[in-house]
């Protein structure tokens, strides 16, 4: 069982837990919910999926009964369980059945359940068509389907109680009973323990919509500095040892609409603007590029407000000793980003000198005060702001051969100084490129094939991130949903690829159409221009829509 501290820290303020009052409300809410759900065993086995890393468009999950001890116990396992039951081998409880569990619980709701999916020996539910399972030599695998998403907490195949109901487990409740050992440093609000909880299940937006009941987002009373993990177990076998209540009067919740169901989905899936593959984290990608491929020239290519520069910095944050930062523009030249020729004054009298700029001392700090396996981080904004051509020069050839120029003998010489530049290797260049806006320069092919370009499109993942973040925020879970869905929506049907951070100021859905008035309305009139006044007051109408949560409101 793991007892991990919250993130922040509070001084002076004492340790908390979620309190005993809520944990026995959220047990009893949890068993309630039962009524719609399929199986639960299928339930804690999705979970517990999860929990071992399956995503969508991920690696296999491998299953066997030797590597989940740990995870069961995380998910369901109670401390001190044994010594108030009858029975001292049941360390483990379902929340959603009210029933004490014994040791062997890895068994017949995790290898067991996969068996049966994979000879077809079921009769509740058969996820096949979403979840695909396999068997090598050295055990099962479980991974997702194209369909994941369209069959996920739907019918009795998606895990529901039959094919007219759905999967709703009250999140609230859930995280009331998971982090029920967690002990917190400071009071989280719910939307910092939904992201805890969306990072340990490694979840993602849609799988929450689709599996959760985000209804209920009260937090008071959710924590308490009275905490006795005795009470707990003590609590917790009272309740399995009581006679479990008649659910066969429970009506289950209707099905959702397929309309329903692409809304779910299109508000909760990333927005890919013309990514090859959409599955490839753009910063897990570059710096998988600069750590294990050995990549030093990268591009970063998106419409305004994706987040490049800042994706950037924090790349240079985490992996490098230090940055260099360069604003191109249009007036900017050799002379500003490599060497020039300048006058002096020396002993009263003027003299013309060669003097050193910035991406010179990046390169002698690098090869001088950097460690040969450090990085040092050369930042180029806006690169194609500038005449790139005339900016890089000679360097054209020198990022790209870097040390090995030594070894090929070639001695070029810089423009003013005569010296021979050597870039060292360990010196990483990311360059971050505007692709929408009209007024830039076009990157040459000879220079622009000398860098690794990553997509970095709009992203309604990146948009919840940024906002949940944000201090002094108003949005909740059904007005996050709302704006996710609206920029996928201006993306698809209007046909502009707005970047989520033209949102990060936005405290609420009251603040919408002031921060598309100023802040977004503008470019993109502009980028329409007079020939297709009907995009733009269709995105006018979907900024409309959505200040008035009616975007998501499908029949």
């Amino acid at each position: 069982m793991s007892h991990t501290e919250g993130s922040s820290s509070s001084a002076g303020s004492e340790a908390s837990h979620v309190s005993l009052d809520r944990i026995g409300e959220a047990l009893e809410n949890l068993y309630i919910s039962r009524s719609r759900q399929a199986p639960v065993n299928y339930i804690k086995f999705w979970l517990l999926l999860k929990y071992k890393g399956l995503e969508y468009g991920g690696e296999r999950v491998k299953v066997d009964t030797n590597n989940v001890e740990e995870e069961a116990k995380e998910v369901i396992g109670v401390d001190h369980i044994s010594e108030y039951l009858d029975e001292d081998d049941r360390p483990f409880y379902d929340p959603f059945t009210s029933q004490a569990l014994k040791n062997d619980i890895s068994r017949w709701f995790w290898q067991s359940n996969t068996k049966k999916f994979l000879t077809n020996d079921v009769t509740t539910a058969d996820p096949r068509s979403w979840l695909s399972f396999t068997q090598d030599d050295d055990g099962f695998y479980v991974s997702c389907q194209e369909e994941y998403y369209e069959h996920l907490g739907q019918g009795q195949d998606g895990f529901a109680y039959d094919d007219d109901s759905r999967v709703s487990i009250p999140l609230i409740d859930f995280m009331a009973w998971y982090f029920r050992y967690e002990t917190f440093s400071e009071e989280l609000s719910y939307s910092q323990l939904r992201g805890r909880f969306k990072e340990r299940f490694n979840l993602d937006e849609t799988e929450l919509s689709l599996m959760f009941d985000e209804s209920d987002t009260d937090m008071s009373g959710f924590y308490s500095t009275d905490f006795d993990e005795y009470e707990l177990a003590r609590m917790v076998a009272e309740r399995s040892d009581s006679s479990a209540s008649d659910l066969s009067d429970m009506e289950p919740e209707p099905v959702f609409s397929e309309d329903k169901q692409d809304v779910i989905i299109k508000s909760t899936m990333d927005t890919t603007y013309d990514l090859f593959d959409p599955d490839i984290d753009p910063t897990e990608d570059a710096v998988e590029a600069i750590t294990e491929d050995g990549e030093r020239n990268l591009l970063f290519v998106g419409p305004p407000g994706t987040g490049k520069t800042r994706k950037a910095f924090d790349i240079s944050n985490d992996i490098g000793v230090k940055r260099f930062f360069f604003q191109f523009h249009q007036s900017y030249s050799y002379e500003d980003f490599v060497e020039s020729y300048e006058p002096v004054v020396e002993d009263g009298t003027i003299e013309f000198d060669e003097v050193e700029k910035g991406f010179r001392k990046a390169c002698r700090y690098a090869q001088d005060d950097a460690d040969d396996d450090e990085y040092v981080f050369v930042i180029l904004d806006e690169i194609n702001r500038a005449n790139v051509s005339e900016v890089f020069g000679e360097l054209f050839s020198l990022i790209e051969y870097r040390e090995e120029i030594e070894e090929m003998d070639v001695d070029q010489q810089l423009m003013y100084s005569d010296d021979q530049l050597i870039v060292p290797n360990n010196l990483v260049i990311i360059g971050t490129m505007n692709n929408l806006d009209k007024s830039t320069e076009e990157m040459e092919f000879a220079l622009r094939r000398r860098f690794s370009e990553i997509e970095v499109p709009p992203s309604t993942g990146e948009l919840r991130n940024i906002l949940d973040k944000q201090e002094g925020h108003d949005w909740d879970p059904e007005e996050l949903d709302e704006l996710a869905l609206l920029l996928n929506m201006v993306n698809d049907e209007g046909e502009y690829p707005l970047g989520h951070t033209y949102f990060k100021d936005t405290k609420g859905l009251d603040e919408l159409l002031k921060t598309y008035r100023r802040r977004i309305r503008p470019s993109i009139k502009q980028y329409f221009g007079e020939y297709q006044e009907e995009q733009l007051e269709l995105v006018d109408d979907l900024f409309q829509q959505a200040a008035r949560m009616e975007l998501s409101d499908v029949s």
